[in-house]
């Protein structure tokens, strides 16, 4: 049973990384997913009736505008990143960003910037934040039991690029592409440390 004080929320965007956000909000009983967008046709339409959500739309800011929405998940080729986190900052939403953040550091300013200003939260989608080594080193921090940090360094292992069968290199092939919406090269860079951004 969801919560009578349950944040409602919009989610932009219609495929694989908005699947694991809808289920993850589903399993939340303090949040309700209110509306999906998508612009590609049909697509929103299918996302809703697979969720259970009451509202599907092809444009982003008519989700906005809707006022049961408080906050949006943002899972949209990367080059859209900035667009839509100020235009839903101007329209009073909370974001939760899926990574990589933006395509750059002026567009990361501007979009903090923004959400400064409409006094909304910005959230990078890093699960790391909430691993219980971080939160126990931020806790020894905030307790001033390890004094002054000078260093941090960070080590992550994995066996990336992501790939899918039958064909993992083919399909993996994406994440080295530079191209405006789909690059993940640069955004690997930071995700070592964005769990330390918070600390």
């Amino acid at each position: 049973m969801k919560h009578p004080r349950a944040v409602g929320v919009g989610l932009i965007g219609s495929q694989f990384i908005t699947s694991i956000h809808a289920e993850a909000l589903r399993a939340c009983n303090q949040a309700d997913i209110r509306a999906v967008a998508s612009p590609t046709p049909g697509n929103a339409h299918k996302f809703a009736e697979r969720y259970g959500i009451p509202k599907h739309l092809t444009r982003y800011r008519e989700l906005l505008a809707l006022p049961e929405v408080d906050m949006v998940v943002v899972g949209v080729p990367n080059d859209l990143h900035c667009e839509i986190t100020v235009d839903a900052a101007a329209a009073g939403k909370h974001v939760v960003m899926e990574k990589p953040l933006c395509m750059n550091l002026a567009e990361a300013d501007q979009m903090i910037e923004a959400c400064r200003r409409a006094k909304v939260n910005l959230m990078y989608a890093e699960e790391l934040c909430f691993a219980p080594k971080y939160l126990r080193l931020k806790a020894l921090l905030d307790e001033g039991a390890l004094g002054r940090p000078t260093l941090i360094k960070q080590s992550e292992k994995h066996d990336g690029p992501f790939g899918m069968s039958p064909a993992p290199v083919a399909a993996s092939q994406w994440i080295w592409d530079a191209t405006p919406s789909s690059s993940f090269v640069g955004c690997w860079d930071a995700l070592p440390l964005s769990p330390f951004t918070h600390i």
